[in-house]
């Protein structure tokens, strides 16, 4: 007599007859009634306050240094005169002056690399 393994069904293989699970509605958690909470539930909800604010001023420092690398580099790439790429300038400044409200887009159309027939549309009337 020969031992054959016994095989189990996967529970990932839907067995005939039974129809799937269906998803169970979550309630809303219920309003916090801040005008009854004591000491206790007050001291709680002031650290909690605390550590968002800690986690949004962590946050914000790294916006910060992404935004000053990005300045750098793109004050490098502006100083250069010769190495310049025409094709990126030209594409950079259109979505500079397209974005920019009207006195910033006169100020970045006063640039030298502007290209001129974007600066044109952006100098004021001589």
């Amino acid at each position: 007599m020969i031992d054959e393994p016994k095989t189990q069904p996967t529970p990932s293989l839907p067995v005939t007859g039974q129809q799937p699970e269906a998803k169970k509605r979550r309630k809303k958690p219920p309003l916090i009634d801040f005008d009854a909470l004591d000491a206790h539930q007050q001291k709680t909800i002031h650290n909690i306050a605390t550590a968002g604010a800690r986690v949004a001023t962590a946050q914000q420092k790294i916006r910060e240094g992404q935004l000053r690398a990005m300045k750098v580099t793109l004050a490098e790439i502006l100083a250069d005169h010769e190495e310049a790429d025409a094709r990126f300038l030209d594409v950079f400044f259109r979505e500079l002056l397209e974005k920019a409200s009207a006195a910033n887009a006169k100020k970045i159309a006063a640039h030298p690399l502007c290209p001129t027939d974007l600066a044109a549309r952006h100098r004021p009337a001589a």
